[in-house]
């Protein structure tokens, strides 16, 4: 089950990002340059994702304390990254990069938020998971 939602955490987001993308119709040339960017840096967030999750993922195969602990550093990356640029995307999409105030588009921004709170509850309860595998028991716990 940790190994889906980290999959769904890591993969919600990015992916929404590549089929919801903001207005830039009545952008003008200098705001497209910018819409451009953000293109290619959402393209370098979901290439990111990707090996972190299939870091972590590595990490959790193996199974031992230090790797558990790794993957759970992993799942803390994501989350962080899911965040940061879920919140941007969402408001990037909800008022659009045109000069009209009327191009922005509620509902997909409201689809992206909700993907994003998805992702992130998932990659939380993954990461809440995983730091207590790699807990030693209570037997051996010091203090």
């Amino acid at each position: 089950m940790v190994v889906a939602l980290l999959v769904l955490g890591a993969a919600g987001m990015p992916v929404t990002g590549l089929l919801i993308r903001p207005d830039v119709r009545w952008a003008r040339h200098g705001t497209e340059m910018f819409a451009d960017l953000g293109w290619f840096a959402w393209l370098g967030y979901l290439t990111v994702s990707v090996v972190v999750l299939a870091a972590g993922l590595a990490w959790l195969h193996r199974g031992t304390p230090s790797g558990l602990r790794r993957a759970a550093g992993a799942a803390t990356a994501l989350l962080t990254l899911t965040v940061l640029f879920g919140a941007i995307h969402v408001f990037v999409v909800a008022v659009g990069f045109g000069e009209s105030a009327s191009d922005n588009k509620p509902l997909p921004a409201a689809v992206s938020a909700a993907v994003g709170v998805s992702a992130v509850a998932a990659l939380g309860f993954a990461r809440t998971r995983v730091s207590r595998r790699g807990e030693p028991p209570a037997s051996r716990r010091r203090g």
